[in-house]
C-alpha cells in the first residue's frame, strides 16, 4: 500500500517536512531513537534503513489485515477480468525501424464519455507480464520495456532487456496505483522500438469496445518520450496478460487519516518484533528484551483494535461491482 508510505515519520532523522500525520513511529512510548539505533547491524546501515525495513513489513501486514478486516463485512470480487493478448502474429514479416520510439498497447479504465469517473473506486489494472516478438538480427540489443500513466506521464515501471531471438518475457506481477487522486486509470504498455525491427500483430478488436466496467485496451504509439499516444489496431509484436482487480486500497488511501492510530501501532508491532529478532546483542538490547516481549500482545491487541474501529465507521456501497452481498444464506426447515 505504498499510498501510505512516509505517513508515519521518523522524528530526528533529518526530516525536511514532517509526514501528512504528523505521527512519528518514535513517539510512540516504548520508542525512541536511541532504541532503533541499537538495532543497526551489518545488513542495516544506519537508523532510517531500520526505520525503511520496519515500515516495509508493517504496510504489507496492514495490507492485509485491511482486506480481512473489510472481509469480514463485505465480500470482494477480487478479479474482474484477466486478458491474454495472446502471442499471434500476422507473419514472421518484420518491419525497419520507422522512427516511432514507443510501441505497445494502452489499458484503460475509464469510460468512453467520462475521463474522470470509473465504475468502481475499487477497481485497479494489474499487469502480469509483457512479451516482445524479437528478430535474430536484433540479438543482445539492449531496449527498455516501459509502462506509463497517460494522465500524469508518470513512468510506473522500467526494465531493460536484452533481446532473444522469438519471444521476450517480460515479468511484471504488478498493480498499478489505488489512491484516487493519483490512480492509473489510463496505462501504456510499450518497448523502446529504437534501432531494432518489429512484427506485425493485430489486436482483437472485441477488446476495444468497452462493456459496463470492462477493460478497454488498443494498439497505441508514441513517436517521443512526450507520450503524444496514437491509437493503432497494431500491437508490433508487443503483448501481455492484463487484469482488471479489486482492493479494499483506494478506501485507506482516500481516508488516510482515519486509519493514522491504526498504523501507527502497526508500525510499533514490527518494531518490537524487529528488537525481539535482531542479531544485536548489547546490554541495552538484552535488557529491553524481557520488556519488548511483555509489550507484543498489548501493542498487538491495540492496533487490531483499533483496526477494527476504523473499519467499521465504514459503509461501502454493495451495488459496486467490485462487492458481493455478503449475506449468508439459511435453509431453515421445521420438522414436526
Amino acid at each position: 500500500m505504498d499510498c501510505l508510505r512516509g505517513y508515519i515519520g521518523l522524528k530526528g532523522c533529518g526530516e525536511v517536512t514532517p509526514p501528512a500525520s504528523g505521527l512519528y513511529i518514535n513517539s510512540l512510548p516504548f520508542i525512541n531513537s536511541v532504541q532503533l539505533s541499537n538495532l543497526i547491524d551489518s545488513d542495516k546501515d544506519g537508523i532510517q534503513n531500520v526505520y525503511n525495513d520496519i515500515e516495509t513489513r508493517a504496510l504489507l501486514r496492514f495490507t492485509d489485515d485491511i482486506e480481512a478486516e473489510f472481509g469480514k463485512r463485505f465480500q470482494l470480487n477480487n478479479t474482474l477480468e484477466s486478458i491474454n493478448l495472446t502471442r499471434k502474429l500476422d507473419s514472421t514479416t518484420f518491419n525497419p525501424d520507422d522512427g516511432v520510439k514507443w510501441k505497445g498497447f494502452t489499458v484503460d479504465l475509464r469510460p468512453y464519455n467520462d475521463a474522470m469517473y470509473q465504475y468502481s473506486a475499487l477497481s485497479l489494472i494489474s499487469i502480469q507480464s509483457l512479451s516482445f516478438y524479437a528478430n535474430l538480427n536484433d540479438v543482445a540489443s539492449t531496449n527498455e520495456v516501459a509502462i506509463f500513466d497517460l494522465t500524469s506521464g508518470e513512468k510506473l515501471f522500467s526494465k531493460i532487456i536484452t533481446i532473444a531471438e522469438g519471444w521476450n518475457l517480460i515479468d511484471v506481477y504488478q498493480s498499478f496505483s489505488n489512491d484516487m487522486m493519483d490512480r492509473s486509470r489510463l496505462l501504456f504498455c510499450a518497448i523502446d522500438t529504437t534501432s531494432i525491427t518489429f512484427a506485425s500483430s493485430t489486436i482483437d478488436p472485441f477488446l476495444s469496445n468497452q462493456y459496463y466496467g470492462t477493460l478497454r485496451i488498443n494498439g497505441a504509439t508514441a513517436v517521443d518520450d512526450t507520450l503524444a499516444i496514437l491509437q493503432t489496431t497494431q500491437l508490433h509484436g508487443f503483448s501481455g496478460i492484463v487484469s482488471q482487480n479489486c482492493s479494499f486500497e483506494a478506501v485507506v488511501c482516500q481516508n488516510k487519516a482515519s486509519f493514522k492510530r491504526t498504523l501507527l501501532y502497526c508500525y510499533g508491532y514490527e518494531y518490537l518484533q524487529e528488537a525481539l529478532n535482531s542479531d544485536v546483542l548489547s546490554s541495552t538490547t538484552t535488557s529491553m528484551a524481557q520488556s519488548n516481549e511483555k509489550l507484543l500482545p498489548e501493542v498487538l491487541a491495540d492496533y487490531k483494535a483499533a483496526l477494527m474501529n476504523a473499519v467499521a465507521g465504514f459503509n461501502l456501497d454493495t451495488s459496486d461491482m467490485c462487492i458481493t452481498c455478503n449475506e449468508r444464506f439459511q435453509l431453515k426447515e421445521i420438522t414436526p
